[in-house]
């Protein structure tokens, strides 16, 4: 049988094996012949054993650990300051109204009525629609009259009454309004001295009486949308007369834009003030044109409003191109406010406006119209908290024209006043705190100092120096209001004018009015939410003082009545 070659590689390893085991038994004979000689040789000792044990040396080594975590690095932000222009358009938020809560009632008439000393009968009236949301109607009437005897003086009864009507009609976006007054002021001239002078047979010879019927009507767009055009026109007219033939007519229309742009409110007004005026055999007619163009700028913190007021005087065919800036700044928010203003402004001595505030004038007046060239003003208001607040400024104005009263020379019983004109720069400082526990407490403290100078007058007739007023009222548990008012004026100096009826001249001399203090305290006591009573007391000092030279005021004095709501 012929051997495979897997068979011959068997044999040929069989044979590599057993030379193997042959060198290994070789090399094992040898060591034990090595072995056997080493143990057979002898070995001598020379002294005896001692065994030593060597030094232990301590590794140095200290373990130490190796963090494999790395090290967080330190990050750094650099802020790179961009200006982004963004503009912001807000649109309003209707307030939260809670379902079911209930409405203050309201009533649809007042009525108040009472009775005082020196034979005097008041009596007012009011009466107005409920809630509506498309129009608002209403009237008052009041009268309140006086059969005063003072004493030294001529008869003081005065007699004031006043009607008026209104109503608002309301419609998308806008405010349709108008009014109608009535007032009927009689008065007499009673400053003349009654033992030299009949009071009884000069009664009707010193009696007037002023009569003025006016009308208003406004049209004023409400535009939430900050975007829209803001509109708002006026018309006014009134008649005003007196008891002869002395009658003033006016006719004023005013038209009022304006429109944000961006930020900015950019806006104008014009208007044209008309006046009639006649007396006997003299009329005049005199019209006051304004045109405002403005521009008013906010911040985060201020206000400010550049304008200028043009006013042109037809009659006197005078151009005035007058400031008309104002600035606001919040030093502190709702607490410390600072503003300032430089304003100008033209306005009409009117005989009504006149005898508003001094009814004892002549009525053959020289008609002029005052510039207030410029009204510097700086001052700060603010609250120290919710119930404090007050009001800090000081002024300086510039005015041309400004009237001035005088006593009448060709008046024979020397009751009666013109007017002058004179430039005049006044310097005013104004304080004003006021203190307001919600309804409960209101107490308020004004006063004024001023400094007149003049250019051709020798003083600023009647002009007090100072003023200060104290007022408050004090409502406990909306069952007791008490009410007190406390005013005081400085010194007034009075030119006064007599006629020399022997050399035809004018006497010219100056005399000093003291200063005033009035206290008034007033109280009232709610029975229901319908009916009440009150009690006013006036002039509780009993002081005698003069407003005008030779017109003394009522002394203590009081009036109690009832009032009612239905």
């Amino acid at each position: 049988m012929k051997k495979t070659s897997f068979q011959t590689k068997e044999v040929t390893m069989n044979k590599n094996f057993n030379y193997l085991l042959a060198a290994v038994a070789i090399l094992c004979l040898f060591s034990i012949k090595s072995i056997a000689q080493v143990t057979t040789d002898k070995v001598i000792v020379t002294q005896d054993y001692k065994p030593t044990i060597a030094d232990a040396f301590k590794l140095n080594d200290n373990p130490s650990i190796k963090d494999t975590t790395p090290p967080i690095p330190a990050l750094k932000y650099p802020i790179i300051t961009k200006y982004i222009d963004r503009k912001l358009n807000l649109s309003a938020i209707n307030p939260a109204t809670m379902k079911g809560e209930p409405l203050t009632k309201l009533y649809r008439g007042y009525v108040k009525a009472g009775l005082g000393t020196y034979s005097s009968p008041y009596g007012e009236f009011f009466i107005n629609n409920l809630r509506s949301k498309k129009y608002s109607i209403g009237a008052h009437a009041k009268h309140f009259s006086s059969k005063a005897t003072l004493n030294d003086v001529g008869f003081a009864g005065f007699s004031d009454n006043n009607v008026r009507l209104y109503g608002k009609y309301f419609v998308p976006n806008h405010i349709l309004s108008a009014e109608t007054n009535f007032n009927s002021n009689l008065i007499h001239y009673y400053g003349f001295n009654s033992n030299i002078y009949d009071s009884d047979s000069l009664k009707n010879e010193t009696k007037e009486r002023y009569t003025n019927i006016d009308g208003k009507v406004r049209f004023e767009s409400t535009y939430k949308d900050s975007s829209a055009f803001n509109h708002d026109i006026g018309l006014t007219y009134y008649n005003f007369s007196d008891i002869g033939s002395t009658v003033e007519n006016n006719f004023k229309v005013t038209v009022t834009g304006s429109k944000y742009l961006t930020k900015e409110l950019i806006g104008g007004t014009i208007s044209f003030d008309y006046y009639d005026y006649k007396y006997t055999g003299k009329p005049t007619t005199a019209g006051i044109v304004l045109i405002n163009p403005f521009v008013k700028f906010s911040g985060t913190k201020w206000q400010a409003n550049m304008g200028i007021n043009t006013t042109i005087e037809t009659d006197q065919s005078k151009t005035h191109f007058l400031p008309n800036l104002t600035f606001k700044y919040n030093v502190v928010e709702n607490i410390f406010a600072a503003y300032a203003e430089l304003i100008g402004t033209t306005k009409r001595n009117s005989f009504k406006s006149l005898s508003l505030e001094n009814p004892f004038i002549v009525h053959t007046l020289p008609l002029k119209n005052t510039t207030t060239k410029a009204d510097a003003k700086i001052g700060f208001r603010g609250s120290y908290s919710s119930k404090l607040a007050f009001n800090v400024f000081g002024s300086y104005q510039i005015c041309e024209q400004m009237p001035l009263y005088t006593s009448y020379a060709a008046n024979t019983l020397q009751n009666k006043f013109t007017v002058v004109y004179d430039d005049i720069n006044i310097v005013t400082v104004h304080g004003e705190v006021s203190y307001t526990q919600k309804e409960k407490l209101n107490i308020s403290l004004k006063a004024n100092y001023f400094n007149y100078t003049t250019s051709n007058e020798a003083k600023a007739w009647y002009k007090p120096v100072f003023e200060v007023g104290l007022f408050g009222k004090y409502n406990l548990e909306d069952k007791f209001l008490v009410s007190l008012d406390v005013f005081t004026i400085g010194n007034q100096i009075a030119q006064l004018n007599e006629l020399d009826v022997i050399t035809g001249s004018t006497l010219v001399s100056q005399k000093t009015l003291k200063g005033i203090t009035d206290i008034n305290v007033g109280a009232e006591y709610r029975y229901n939410k319908k009916l009440s009573a009150f009690v006013r007391f006036n002039n509780i000092a009993g002081m005698r003082y003069y407003r005008w030279n030779n017109y003394p005021t009522q002394r203590f004095n009081l009036m109690a009545g009832l009032t009612f709501s239905f």
